[in-house]
């Protein structure tokens, strides 16, 4: 019984029917973070909820809110779309585990962003 298991298990990896490192990482879930904006450290939250190709969220922050219109997922990396008054924030995330490093841009400015998951 243990050898079909084993033997299962190999065909539908080797197949590519199931990969751990292959799967998508579930984005939904709340956020902290901080980000370095010119010189400038601000935090917040991201909220991020709904089922895969459909997530929406809000994002918070000291210098206010901003809905995030759009959530993509490849593999560790959540690409976030933030609405705000001066254009769209594009931000990707690089996920380890619960943490995340990653680098954002509002116009023609970047910044860089570290936080955690903590719920979800």
């Amino acid at each position: 019984m243990i050898r079909f298991i084993v033997l299962s298990a190999t065909t539908l990896i080797a197949s590519g029917m199931t990969t751990l490192a292959g799967q998508n990482v579930d984005p939904t879930g709340t956020y902290a973070w901080e980000v370095d904006f010119q010189g400038q450290v601000i935090a917040g939250t991201f909220e991020i909820s709904g089922e895969e190709g459909e997530w929406t969220g809000v994002a918070q922050s000291d210098v206010g809110p901003g809905d995030i219109t759009a959530v993509e997922v490849d593999g560790t990396m959540i690409t976030l779309t933030v609405a705000s008054d001066q254009g769209d924030i594009i931000i990707e995330l690089e996920m380890d585990g619960d943490d995340f490093t990653g680098t954002g841009t509002a116009g023609f400015d970047t910044f860089t962003i570290s936080g955690h998951r903590t719920t979800g």
